[in-house]
């Protein structure tokens, strides 16, 4: 079927493309005897569309100065503009602002359900009560009502990063202090373990060396005392067996009978 440049519209019933009406201005599409915008206070005032063809695109959100034949679009748009600027001219101001203010009540009922329809509304009826410039007037408020503020709070949040970045560079590089004193007293403390179990080890070694001369002087000790002790034993035994063998002897020679000489 094709489709129409974004600065046209359907032309309903039909395959063809025309202008949008300017419903902010007070005009509405009619299709009773071709296609016209009329003025809706007052029907006399209307005039008729000229119509293009539709293109073949996958992009359906296409101005028609990218297209190969934007000649014949162009025509079209101007032609419209000649014919509204003729129109208006029938049209006095105060029955144009009524209509403006009419169609912005119109729109504010729905505001909620169409405000791109209300804000085209609102901007046709400030433009013809406090002239052109009020629209550059409109931009500048907005920008300075929402756009600086937003700007002002992307500012805040780039300058809020910016600070909790530097804060968490500054954590890191204190975190990597602390741990590389941490890894330092790691190192002294598996240095000071490595020398205290070698010195215990030492100990340990010296003290079983030690127990081992403790088990041979015991041992020699014992050696030395069994020999004295044998040696006192024999000599206490020769001398028990020498006054017992003396007592024997008296007491042997004292019992024998005493026989006189013979004569």
């Amino acid at each position: 079927m094709g489709t129409c440049p974004v600065e046209f519209e359907y032309a309903p019933g039909g395959t063809d493309c025309i202008v949008k009406c300017p419903a902010g201005k007070g005009f509405e599409l009619k299709t009773t005897n071709g296609y016209a915008c009329e003025y809706t206070a007052d029907p006399t005032i209307s005039f008729a569309l000229k119509t293009t063809p539709r293109y073949q695109s996958s992009n359906p959100a296409e101005t028609y100065k990218n297209l190969p034949n934007a000649n014949v679009y162009e025509e079209a748009i101007l032609d419209f503009n000649q014919k509204l600027t003729v129109a208006l001219g029938k049209i006095n101001k105060e029955q144009q602002q009524a209509t403006a203010f009419a169609n912005l009540q119109a729109a504010e009922n729905v505001r909620d359900q169409s405000p791109d329809a209300y804000e085209r509304a609102r901007v046709a009826y400030y433009t013809l009560t406090k002239g052109e410039t009020w629209l550059e007037d409109e931009k500048q408020r907005v920008a300075n009502t929402e756009a600086v503020p937003l700007m002002n709070k992307y500012l805040s949040s780039y300058s809020d990063l910016i600070n909790r970045t530097e804060q968490q560079k500054q954590t890191i590089d204190a975190v990597n202090g602390v741990k590389d004193n941490v890894l330092g007293v790691a190192d002294d403390m598996r240095f000071s373990v490595a020398a205290f179990e070698k010195q215990l080890t030492e100990i340990k070694n010296q003290i079983e060396i030690n127990k081992k001369k403790k088990v041979i002087e015991v041992a020699t000790y014992s050696s030395w005392f069994d020999l004295i002790m044998n040696i006192l034993i024999a000599l206490v035994t020769c001398v028990a067996i020498f006054f017992v063998g003396k007592a024997v002897m008296k007491r042997v020679t004292t019992s024998a009978p005493i026989t006189p000489p013979s004569t």
